[in-house]
């Protein structure tokens, strides 16, 4: 009789571990999804009615531009932007990979590159999203890479106008030159010409 018992606290034990560890994933990838959510909550929706992104570091500083419904470089007489980097960059905002909460103490800012205005920090960089009416719709500083990451790239970011500091995957390519942003495409000529 004992042999039949054991067998079913075998399968018992056996499931409580099974749901234990589903339920230690799922809350992780909860956790994980809802950094995200907290960071920028409207960014989906508020896609469409981006017209206008400035980039700023300690050496460059450049703005991006919709114009009738195309990327342009203002600064460059209305130059095409290429679509694939410009769509990249806001998928990339769409899915910005939050890993944890790093602090909300400012006296942190300066040694993770995320103090504004931007100090002589070569890897912080400063974006400011605008809608067509010219309202700020989101703002965020990206920092220095984390000690952490060896070959990752694992950075520090935060809102400019929330105390609370985290770090990200930072899968955003962003450019020194505004001239890489531009559809390249558009001036290719033959050698031969």
């Amino acid at each position: 009789m004992f042999k039949q018992y054991k067998h079913i606290l075998f399968f018992a034990v056996l499931i409580i571990t099974f749901l234990l560890i589903y339920l230690f994933v799922s809350d992780k990838e909860y956790k994980n999804n809802n950094f995200s959510e907290k960071f920028y909550p409207n960014l989906p929706a508020n896609l469409d009615v981006i017209s206008k992104i400035n980039i700023q570091s300690s050496t460059y500083s450049y703005t991006l531009l919709k114009k009738d419904n195309k990327w342009v470089l203002p600064d460059h007489f209305d130059y095409p932007i290429n679509i694939k980097k410009i769509n990249s960059f806001l998928l990339e905002m769409v899915n910005l990979k939050m890993l944890d909460k790093k602090t909300s103490d400012a006296k942190y800012y300066d040694k993770l590159g995320l103090s504004v205005p931007i100090k002589e920090d070569k890897n912080a960089k400063l974006v400011e999203i605008f809608n067509k009416e010219k309202k700020l719709l989101f703002n965020f500083i990206i920092g220095k890479k984390s000690k952490v990451a060896n070959k990752n790239n694992i950075f520090y970011i935060r809102k400019v106008n929330d105390k609370q500091a985290w770090i990200f995957l930072n899968n955003f390519n962003i450019y020194e030159s505004e001239l890489m942003w531009a559809d390249s495409y558009l001036f290719k000529m033959g050698r031969w010409r």
